[in-house]
């Protein structure tokens, strides 16, 4: 069977779209995205940022997958992306000198291993788009302090707080930054359940030197949940000379965790040791101003402005993460889009009582 363009199938599904789903709707959810890529059985579709995609696989997937289906007789699997800046293009080599061509060789190259490393780090988890406050401008200090001068400041680096408070884009966003600047040439960033899979990957197949070449190489290792290594000796002694050859070399080493090394039950005392060697930082739940400066800055990237006093409501209520709050916001916009009316506090508390009730039973 031929595979139409995806700019084919998506403009077919998109007529199917309009006809079933209210003009505004469709303005604000449906016309923003995309089609980007389309194999023999996904249609990958791409949006501005993660509030986008978050609401369209939660609310409206079903929906495109039933568009697809009626305009092509097949069950494509969708996949959303986020859209990544575009690398500026690099002028041509043939017209300039011999000694300027090697420049734009050595550009390019740079070019290239930038985003070869980066492939695994996050775009949306950037430096500027982490909004400061009390309850994480230390680490956050610390962080660009690494930032700048990777191996040298704060090695290791470890971060600890509670779910959804901003570990993974404050670490990501270290190593977008170091690498952007030039300091490192690669970054590794992985989960420590990912490092475990490929270590017992790597006992299998016998590819152990392989292995601990790719992790030993590295000029910044990113390691998130560390605290998954508790009670898993095997993996624990291979990190360990892992950590022990990064920081002899100088190279930078990041952790994150669900509270501080000395309180992982099950961690060896010798790896507790060197987590604490360099710097530990906390992130703390966000204070209400924090927690209101987030909701006007995802507001802005969401471009849409809800009333002030919707705002105060979803940040005096919503206060044990940034990942709950950013939710209860999203919320708050789509039933104000979907049914254009104008959001009051009871609403809000209808809207929003299953995470208002989350946030009590966060308080016991």
């Amino acid at each position: 069977m031929e595979i139409m363009p995806a700019n084919a199938l998506w403009n077919k599904a998109c007529k199917h779209l309009r006809e079933v789903l209210h003009n505004d709707v469709y303005s604000r959810w449906i016309s923003v995205i995309d089609p980007v890529d389309l194999d023999s059985s996904v249609l990958t579709l791409a949006v501005d940022n993660d509030f986008y995609q978050s609401w369209l696989e939660e609310n409206y997937l079903p929906l495109i997958q039933k568009a697809l289906l009626s305009v092509s007789d097949t069950d494509w699997k969708i996949k959303f992306t986020v859209k990544s800046r575009p690398i500026a293009d690099i002028p041509d080599a043939v017209v300039e000198p011999k000694k300027e061509r090697k420049t734009i060789r050595e550009r390019l190259s740079h070019v290239k291993s930038t985003v070869k490393n980066s492939s695994t780090l996050n775009p949306k988890f950037k430096m500027d788009s982490f909004v400061v406050g009390p309850s994480n401008n230390f680490a956050h200090a610390a962080a660009c302090a690494v930032a700048e001068a990777p191996g040298r400041a704060y090695n290791p680096l470890f971060i600890y707080g509670g779910t959804g408070l901003g570990k993974t884009h404050l670490m990501q966003a270290i190593g977008q930054v170091a690498l952007e600047k030039g300091k490192v040439k690669n970054v590794r960033y992985l989960s420590s359940e990912s490092m475990l899979n490929e270590y017992i990957d790597a006992l299998q197949n016998r590819k152990l030197p392989q292995f601990r070449k790719l992790y030993r190489n590295t000029d910044m290792l990113l390691i998130d949940d560390i605290h998954f290594l508790a009670c898993k000796d095997r993996i624990q002694e291979e990190f360990f000379h892992t950590f022990n050859a990064l920081f002899d070399s100088h190279k930078q080493i990041i952790m994150t965790s669900d509270r501080p090394a000395s309180e992982i039950s099950g961690l060896e005392h010798r790896l507790v040791s060197r987590f604490e060697w360099g710097l530990v930082t906390e992130l703390e739940q966000p204070d209400f101003e924090t927690r209101m400066a987030i909701l006007r800055y995802k507001q802005g990237e969401m471009k849409v402005e809800l009333p002030e006093h919707v705002v105060t409501f979803i940040a005096e209520n919503v206060c044990s993460n940034v990942r709950r709050l950013e939710g209860a916001l999203i919320r708050a916009v789509s039933y104000s889009s979907l049914t254009n009316r104008e959001l009051t506090i009871e609403s809000l508390q209808r809207l929003l009582r299953d995470t208002i009730e989350q946030e009590k039973k966060s308080d016991l």
